[in-house]
């Protein structure tokens, strides 16, 4: 069924406007999304003195910042060190509600800072908008300083007890136990047997029991079950760990390939395992060194699993409490910052001085606490006279006398716009006292209050213009929780042009000043100090781990080949309690005939003979032996080799039958010129 023409152009015509159509522009509210603005997200964010001025004038229906009003009844900030930049804010006490406590919390509050001159604003405004506070009451919380002292002593207690215990690792173990008289062993070792002990019952020494064992046997030269009981000890503490699994079925390279996702542990353990298999099967006696080296690597393994213990305790030491940084508090601009490059503004911070200002270069924003010296002033100015453009936030009694701009006392926050507004439409609200009066000739007021105080004027000098504001709160962080201050904001900054610099009091003193004389300097700064010392210290045990020896250096012994002999001879001894004589023949002829054929040839090439005849013949002109005698066995070897291995057990003609072929691969004249037997 073909659609209706109409159909097909209206669903063109979406397309085409959907896809011509901007992306929609960033606003307030999208921007206090994010999730670092912990003042919008966090009902316990601690807020200065200052910033809770913003609370009796958040909107309580559909507010754009959800936790700002929860957040004002929480215990005010305290600061390490003076507010700013690179403070450290934190929760500190709880206030009993109210203005009292705030009031109270602001002269306990350090001195210095922007956040402090708003003070006085924030008492008159949480004076005059009590009753339009949120009704909920914080949760009581302790005061820092009644567990200051104990939460210091309980940090020290923990990194102690972390040092005692890595160091009664590093010294393998904890502690030593009297070892348990040996077993008397049930089976007497047979010549050729095994070179260790049986396996001991870690279930009733443990695994400090097997290690303190294994040096009690060290130091009386009984190396064998030394290694024993070190190999065995390992093993059980990684099995503890849930590193390895215990199974009879599983060998030394199942255990070490079960550690492939711990590289430094896997290492160990294959040392401790090359040791263990050399003393097996290596043709060179055991010697004291083998079975030191064996300990050694045994309690560095150990040491290695303690320090997964060690990252546990040192993350007890951390504080976890959030970070508030500056710049995302309220007092902040973050938020300012990319609510105006979001709606194509390039804004950036200005580190040079004021004294030569492009006039085709961005307009300059100077906030209260810029702190500029005359020259600056008058470079500032002679900027706007040629045509540039400024903004000047604050400043009161600091502006330059020429603008005949005086501080004036304004009672109310709401301020709508006027006839000469650069923003028109959008009300403002600013909390605080601050106000300004101009006499100037070419000023127009932009933002006033119910009274006629303006917050905001803008002035003609020569061919620029300058806008100043009473304050800098419309270019904090806090002032887009209000709603229509993020449109006046960016009209405002947007009337300077498209590009402008911020100047301010903190980043021109870092610019200016440089950069720290020396490392120490540049580490307190940061604050950086407490964790540097906690590095150093977790570096000093590091060095004890791994860089400090366990004992008296020794050269390692050198590499040895395992005898194969000693492989035949244990799976020899397992056909032979199995009774698999036929089974045994039928993989020894396999392995004879092999070495017959490449030794008395017969083939091509070295390949498989052309008859037993012909082979036999040969066998028997260079032995001597009876030509009759060597094709019978010949050909049973032949019948064993391809016969079904279903009765695998056999008789004692299979034994004779692979004794006669060893005598003929191997002739006994020929093993007595060795001297074996």
């Amino acid at each position: 069924m073909r659609a209706p023409r109409w159909l097909l152009g209206a669903s063109v015509a979406l397309v085409l406007v959907g896809a011509g159509a901007p992306a929609a522009a960033a606003d307030a509210r999208s921007v206090l999304a994010d999730r670092r603005f912990g003042f919008c997200h966090d009902e316990r964010y601690p807020l200065t003195e200052g910033e809770a001025a913003w609370c009796p004038l958040l909107p309580a229906a559909d507010p754009i910042c959800p936790a700002f009003r929860a957040a004002c009844l929480a215990p005010r900030a305290e600061f390490d060190g003076p507010p700013g930049a690179v403070a450290a804010r934190r929760k500190g006490a709880p206030t009993a509600g109210g203005g009292e406590g705030r009031r109270e919390g602001a002269r306990r509050g350090p001195a210095g800072g922007r956040d402090d001159r708003r003070s006085a604003d924030a008492d008159t405004s949480a004076s005059e908008g009590a009753d339009k506070a949120p009704e909920d009451e914080p949760e009581p919380e302790l005061e820092p300083g009644a567990l200051g002292a104990f939460a210091h002593a309980l940090v020290w207690l923990i990194v102690g007890g972390m040092i005692v215990v890595l160091l009664a690792q590093l010294r393998g173990g904890g502690g030593r136990r009297r070892p348990p008289p040996r077993a008397a062993e049930e089976d007497a070792e047979a010549p050729g047997g095994p070179l260790v002990a049986p396996p001991v019952d870690a279930a009733e020494l443990g695994v400090d029991g097997l290690l303190g064992r294994a040096e009690a046997h060290l130091r009386a030269g009984e190396l064998e079950a030394a290694i024993a009981d070190a190999h065995a000890a390992l093993l059980h503490r990684l099995a503890e760990r849930e590193r390895i699994r215990l199974h009879p079925s599983l060998t030394n390279g199942d255990h070490v390939r079960a550690l492939r996702g711990d590289p430094p542990l896997q290492d160990d353990l294959r040392r401790v395992v090359r040791v263990v298999e050399r003393v097996h099967f290596g043709h060179a006696p055991i010697v004291r060194a083998d079975a030191e080296g064996l300990l050694g690597q045994v309690r560095s393994a150990m040491s290695k699993i303690a320090g997964v213990l060690l990252l546990l305790w040192t993350g007890l030491a951390c504080d976890d409490a959030p970070s508030y940084p500056w710049s995302h508090s309220p007092s902040g601009a973050a938020g300012v910052l990319e609510l105006l490059r979001d709606r194509g503004l390039e804004v950036d911070y200005r580190l040079e001085t004021l004294d030569a200002l492009d006039p085709a270069g961005p307009s300059p924003i100077v906030v209260d606490g810029a702190e500029l010296s005359e020259r600056e002033w008058s470079a500032l100015l002679d900027h706007v006279r040629g045509g540039g453009r400024a903004l000047l936030a604050g400043f009161g009694d600091d502006l330059p006398s020429e603008l005949e701009i005086t501080p004036k006392a304004r009672a109310g926050a709401q301020m709508p716009p006027l006839a000469d507004d650069l923003v028109p439409g959008r009300a403002l609200v600013i909390p605080g006292d601050r106000g300004l009066a101009s006499t100037h000739e070419g000023a127009v007021v932009l933002r006033a209050d119910a009274d006629g105080v303006a917050y905001g004027v803008r002035i003609r000098l020569g061919d620029g213009l300058l806008v100043v504001l009473a304050d800098d709160r419309l270019l904090t962080n806090g002032a887009l929780a209000i709603p229509d201050n993020g449109e006046v904001l960016v009209g405002l900054v947007s009337a300077l042009g498209d590009r402008v610099e911020l100047v301010e009091g903190g980043v021109r003193d870092l610019a200016i000043e440089g950069g720290a004389d020396d490392p120490f300097e540049a580490v307190a700064r940061a604050h950086l100090t407490p964790a540097i010392l906690q590095l150093l210290a977790l570096a000093l045990l590091l060095f004890l781990w791994r860089g400090a020896h366990f004992g008296r250096p020794q050269d390692p012994p050198p590499p040895s080949r395992r005898r194969f002999a000693e492989h035949v001879q244990a799976l020899a001894r397992h056909y032979e309690r199995a009774g698999a004589r036929r089974h045994a023949l039928r993989l020894y002829a396999g392995w004879a005939m092999e070495r017959i054929v490449e030794r008395h040839g017969g083939g091509v090439g070295g390949g498989a003979p052309r008859g037993l005849h012909r082979l036999a013949r040969r066998i028997a002109a260079r032995t001597g032996q009876d030509e009759t005698a060597v094709m019978r066995l010949l050909a049973e070897a032949q019948h064993a080799q391809s016969a079904p291995d279903d009765d695998h057990r056999g008789d004692a003609e299979d034994l004779r039958v692979l004794r006669e072929l060893g005598d003929l691969v191997d002739p006994p004249a020929k093993r007595g010129e060795r001297g074996e037997r």
